[in-house]
């Protein structure tokens, strides 16, 4: 009894601070990028974000999985760190020096010829930051995200300011760079000052093989989601061209900011949690109903609610010059609706120790994906987008079976956990297309998107207290136990 006592404690103190870590420093980068689309073009955004796209694949390599493996095991020694952190390091250098050898073949696919320095000098960063992955690993094992929260913060702030005043002084996409290095460096010398883990000079060979036979399958898998992913931006980037490609940029970079605030800090909190109650499968599937019924009915709204205004955010936020990114950012942040309750679904598998169904569902997702946006020829980056939302659910049949398999539970099961939120989000949304056609914008942008998301915030509230009365009534108790009313006495 203690023992769980203890983990739930240890638990809510790592959401705590994995929101404060996730909300903190993505909502700064969230302002940041507001701040940089004002004063760059959206060509701009573009050339960085196609870069970052090539750059982004180094990690995702070298890292192994070996993240993962190390959160997920059970009774882990330092010595097993440390062939896998020699393996992790040698890898990122070799594909730092193929960056290198390719630079100009990459600069030219990605039709920004000439900048092959800028590929070189972007991608340099990884040396600094890639062997930090597992020192992170550590901290997020033994639930340090306090400090991990502060160094994101930190790095952030520092990093973000850095980026606008060379923005402001005209240094156009390098501004990018110099964010990534100084943001890098404050990261490393905090990871590193205090370090959870030391390398050393022991192997253990038999950790090493079970961790990479956990770690393969996670890396294989992130690698097939990334091409599933990420076909997209080729696709705008070689047939629209890079200012096109900066109007998704902004607007996936909004989705993802979301993403991530509200899903990134239950995610590592929940795999380390989840991995030690993976041998009981009552608990196992008690808290899964329950992480989705709250996912639907708390997470998923704002995503609508957001996809609701998109036009009025997107122009009061971004300014003339970025006409059409709401048209990217609304069927993206519908697919986040989404999303929100399948993310758990992840987690769930990692820690039953079944990562090769994840790998299994980002591949058949990926290949859908790939197959469906290579065949259509539009001129159009909104209509690709919805495509490309439609295609990332094609996995969700594979994950939910494996899952109800595995955890005993029935569709019906899932579906009655989620019903109150999901019709209520499709009502809400409904009301405000008809507020919409009747209501026509004779006032400003901001006042406009304002008595839209209140119609949208009314229509769900009333439908989920019809619906679902004790989720409402919840979140009435909740609200109340963080924002107390007390009675003033004379």
């Amino acid at each position: 009894m203690d023992g769980e006592v203890s983990l739930r404690t240890l638990a809510s103190h790592g959401v705590k601070w994995s929101i404060i870590q996730n909300w903190g420093g993505k909502v700064f980068t969230f302002l940041l990028t507001i701040i940089l689309a004002r004063l760059l073009a959206p060509a701009d955004f573009g050339t960085a974000s196609a870069v970052a796209l090539i750059i982004l694949i180094v990690p995702m390599i070298s890292e192994l999985g070996f993240g993962d493996a190390i959160m997920q095991r059970r009774d882990l020694k330092p010595s097993d760190l440390n062939l896998p952190f020699m393996i992790s390091a040698a890898t990122v250098s070799v594909l730092f020096v193929a960056v290198i050898l390719t630079a100009d073949s990459i600069s030219a696919y990605l039709r920004i010829p000439g900048q092959s320095v800028y590929v070189i000098v972007a991608s340099g960063v990884l040396l600094m930051t890639a062997p930090s992955m597992f020192q992170q690993a550590m901290y997020k094992r033994h639930l340090k995200f306090k400090s991990l929260a502060l160094r994101t913060f930190l790095a952030n702030i520092v990093g973000g300011t850095a980026a606008v005043i060379c923005a402001w002084m005209g240094f156009g996409i390098w501004s990018f760079v110099v964010q990534s290095y100084v943001a890098g460096l404050i990261s490393v010398v905090w990871l590193w000052w205090r370090p959870q883990w030391v390398p050393g000079l022991s192997i253990d060979g038999k950790a090493f093989l079970q961790m990479t036979r956990f770690g393969i399958p996670v890396v294989a898998q992130r690698l097939v989601d990334f091409a599933g992913t990420r076909v997209i931006d080729i696709i705008i980037i070689s047939q629209l061209g890079l200012a096109a490609y900066g109007l998704y940029a902004i607007g996936s970079r909004i989705y993802l900011t979301m993403m991530q605030l509200l899903q990134g800090a239950f995610y590592d909190v929940s795999l380390t949690v989840l991995s030690t109650i993976a041998h009981d499968r009552q608990r196992m599937a008690e808290t899964y109903l329950k992480t989705i019924g709250l996912a639907a009915t708390y997470i998923s709204p704002i995503f609508v609610l957001v996809a609701a205004v998109a036009p009025e955010v997107s122009h009061v936020l971004l300014g003339d010059k970025w006409v059409g990114v709401e048209g990217v950012i609304a069927p993206l942040l519908l697919l986040g609706a989404l999303q929100c309750v399948q993310f758990i679904n992840g987690p769930f598998l990692s820690a039953m120790g079944r990562p090769d169904l994840i790998l299994l569902a980002g591949t058949a997702k990926s290949s859908i994906t790939i197959i469906v946006l290579l065949s259509i020829n539009s001129s159009n980056a909104a209509e690709l987008v919805i495509y490309f939302a439609a295609c990332q659910l094609s996995s969700t049949p594979i994950v939910v079976y494996s899952l109800c398999h595995m955890l005993r539970v029935t569709f019906l099961d899932i579906v009655y956990h989620v019903r109150g939120g999901t019709i209520a989000c499709a009502s809400a949304l409904g009301s405000t297309v008809i507020f919409r056609e009747y209501a026509m914008n004779t006032t400003t942008d901001f006042a406009y998107g304002l008595a839209v998301g209140v119609v949208f915030i009314t229509t769900y509230v009333s439908v989920l207290f019809i619906l679902n009365r004790d989720a409402f009534l919840d979140a009435i108790r909740i609200a109340r136990s963080k924002f107390p009313f007390r009675k003033r006495t004379l």
